[in-house]
């Protein structure tokens, strides 16, 4: 898959450089976000890094953490019944289990990093044979600010302009899940959804 313009300058480094900015998977395997390949996608990988990283910039009440992996199940199934609509759904910060998650505003005034991230997406969208369309996208916008929108409630932070009082938790009827049992239920929600594609 071809790089974006803007990215590549990346692909001068020497070999050296391009040796050091490896990133190693839990499950062993090497990748290079700069130049991001279908062939270094590996769900496992996503699975364990997004179950590890904390939505809300870790700023919720308690010594626990909500999951990227978690809230991604809950975006996956306000997304309707069409199968490939909720595989989007989960896998719409799958970029974060790969790479770094940065807040918003950091985003706002880092393009170089949002054009490394936007990239490391398009690629794994391609690798799972996703091909996104507008409405798509219209539908994945409203499902993550409704699941924000969940979660904010659930975890008493304000917001102007909300829609809902609804809490994830009885939205969804699960608990909020510690690590390992977010990346199980990301991965057998993974499954559920392309079963259902390929059996349909």
């Amino acid at each position: 898959m071809q790089l974006p313009e803007n990215l590549k300058k990346y692909q001068d480094a020497t070999p050296e450089e391009k040796d050091r900015r490896l990133i190693q998977g839990v499950t062993g395997a090497l990748y290079d976000v700069f130049n991001f390949q279908p062939w270094m996608v590996n769900l496992h990988d996503i699975a364990t890094g997004l179950s590890k990283k904390c939505r809300w910039n870790g700023q919720i009440p308690g010594d626990e953490i909500f999951s990227v992996a978690q809230h991604s199940v809950g975006v996956s199934r306000l997304m309707g019944p069409r199968p490939e609509y909720r595989l989007m759904g989960l896998l719409h910060d799958a970029s974060e289990g790969v790479m770094v998650d940065l807040i918003t505003p950091m985003k706002r005034e880092m393009p170089d990093f949002v054009a490394v991230e936007d990239h490391v997406q398009a690629v794994i969208y391609t690798h799972f044979d996703l091909s996104i369309t507008p409405e798509m996208d219209r539908a994945l916008a409203t499902a993550d600010r409704l699941c924000l929108e969940y979660e904010a409630n659930e975890f008493e932070r304000c917001w102007t302009h909300m829609q809902t009082d609804r809490k994830f938790t009885e939205v969804f009827d699960m608990p909020i899940m510690g690590c390992a049992d977010s990346k199980r239920l990301f991965i057998a929600e993974f499954n559920s959804i392309v079963t259902e594609i390929l059996t349909s």
